[in-house]
């Protein structure tokens, strides 16, 4: 096997302990991996903005690459990626579901926001108190086919359904269990 001196460390290596270089003679670059190891992690230290630009702009460039030897990575480990995230959920979970209700409060606010925010019914508008009617008693039909919680809430942000008003929870039971709110009694 061949051997090669580093210019840094001054050991006696294997050929293979050395990167490739077109431009040198033997092939090969003057330092051996160790070394080249050590001095880059060292320069890395030394000027960490620069460094972090080099990657910005590695990224930037090669984006297209990067997303496809990722995704290609992924669908080739998908139980190292479910492990991943079951790990990062037992060490994030409350943080996780605190910015999940955080999430969930502020596109329910808008939400009611955009129904006028208050009870159509009674006019009640304290937010804990309102709830989502289906003017058309259909909600089975919504929640099989859009979804439940941030989904529902998306899709009414999005597309404004008009079958759809906001009654406090009251008023809301009682025209699910008479049929009619008692405000509405003459």
């Amino acid at each position: 096997m061949k051997k090669k001196e580093c210019k840094k460390c001054k050991r006696l290596l294997s050929v293979t302990k050395f990167r490739k270089n077109k431009l040198s003679k033997d092939g090969l670059i003057s330092w051996c991996r160790d070394c080249l190891l050590a001095n880059n992690r060292k320069w890395k230290k030394a000027h960490p903005e620069r460094y972090k630009e080099l990657c910005r702009n590695y990224r930037i460039k090669h984006r297209i690459q990067i997303n496809k030897n990722s995704r290609r990575w992924r669908n080739k480990h998908p139980e190292r990626i479910k492990e991943f995230y079951n790990n990062w959920y037992k060490i994030n979970q409350e943080k996780y579901k605190a910015d999940r209700k955080t999430k969930y409060e502020k596109i329910r606010k808008e939400v009611l926001d955009l129904y006028d925010g208050k009870c159509t019914c009674c006019g009640e508008t304290e937010i804990k108190f309102l709830s989502f009617d289906h003017t058309n008693n259909d909600g089975k039909h919504d929640r099989k086919h859009v979804g439940t919680g941030l989904k529902w809430l998306r899709h009414l942000l999005k597309n404004k359904p008009s079958d759809i008003q906001i009654l406090c929870h009251n008023c809301n039971q009682a025209k699910g269990h008479y049929g009619m709110c008692p405000h509405q009694i003459p």
